[in-house]
C-alpha cells in the first residue's frame, strides 16, 4: 500500500502506525521473562525511508509500539547505522534522542595483545 500511495507521507502530523501483527511476537517474549529489546534497523531501512523525517517519525512509532507491549523506554534498543560515519554522527545521535531509543552502534573490535 505505500509503495503505491506515500501522498500520506506530506502529512503534519503523521498518522500513527499499527504494528498490531507482532503482538503475538513481542507478548509471548516479555511473558517468557525478556525484558530487553534489542533490534538491528539495518542500512536497509534507513535506505528505503525517504527522509530523515519520515525515519524519525518510524522509529518513534515502532518505540511507542514496543513500550505499550510493557517494556521499559530505556530498555529498547536499535541498531540503526552500521560502520557510522564521523560525519552521520551527530543526526543519528538527534534522531534516536527524538525517537526515545538507545541507538547500538557498532564498537571497533579490540585489538587483540597477549598477555605479558
Amino acid at each position: 500500500a505505500v509503495r503505491k500511495d506515500q501522498s500520506f507521507l506530506d502529512r503534519d502530523p503523521l498518522p500513527n502506525l499499527d504494528f498490531s501483527y507482532f503482538n503475538p511476537w513481542l507478548d509471548t517474549a516479555f511473558q517468557s521473562g525478556l525484558r530487553r529489546l534489542m533490534t538491528n534497523a539495518g542500512t536497509v531501512a534507513s535506505v528505503a525511508l525517504p527522509s530523515e523525517r519520515v525515519a524519525v517519525w518510524f522509529w518513534r512509532e515502532v518505540h511507542r509500539y514496543v513500550v505499550s507491549r510493557g517494556f521499559r523506554p530505556e530498555d529498547v534498543f536499535m541498531k540503526v547505522w552500521d560502520e557510522t560515519p564521523t560525519d552521520r554522527i551527530p543526526s543519528m545521535a538527534r534522531a534516536m534522542e527524538i525517537t526515545g531509543m538507545k541507538n547500538l552502534e557498532a564498537r571497533p573490535r579490540a585489538r587483540f595483545q597477549p598477555a605479558p
